[in-house]
């Protein structure tokens, strides 16, 4: 018998499409590698010795970052990049994001924090990047 998964229609929402084609842009004018959707789990690792290593893994199991700017060559991660609408706001979501922001300060990978608008510009975003990526917050 057939499963019953189904296609989605795209893995971006209007808004998240808006925002990476800037950053599609921008990756491409400034030959950075661009990806959308990314693991957590993917983006960090952690020694095998260290005491709540399974706790510590369930942190950050299930959760994604919306986007990803890395380096061309060694395709390592240069910043983690959330776009960040009214469900931000939340109590809850709060707490999530400061318990990201958190774990990637620790592991050195800084994080940018887009808020959701009508139209971007795409050298403002740049230069968002450009300060993340050069202050390793």
């Amino acid at each position: 018998s057939q499963l019953p998964y189904r296609r989605v229609g795209s893995i971006f929402t209007t808004i998240e499409k808006d925002f990476f084609k800037i950053l599609k842009e921008i990756a491409d004018q400034e030959k950075f590698l661009l990806f959308a959707k990314v693991r957590l789990e993917d983006l960090l690792w952690l020694p095998y010795d260290i005491e709540n290593r399974f706790g510590l893994r369930n942190r950050v199991k299930s959760r994604h970052i919306d986007f990803v700017i890395c380096d061309p060559i060694n395709i390592r991660p240069l910043l983690a990049i959330e776009l960040d609408d009214s469900t931000h706001d939340r109590w809850d979501r709060i707490e999530r994001d400061n318990n990201i922001d958190r774990i990637l300060k620790d592991a050195g990978l800084p994080i940018l924090h887009a808020q959701v608008q009508h139209s971007y510009n795409a050298s403002e975003v740049l230069d968002q990047i450009q300060e993340k990526i050069t202050t390793k917050s």
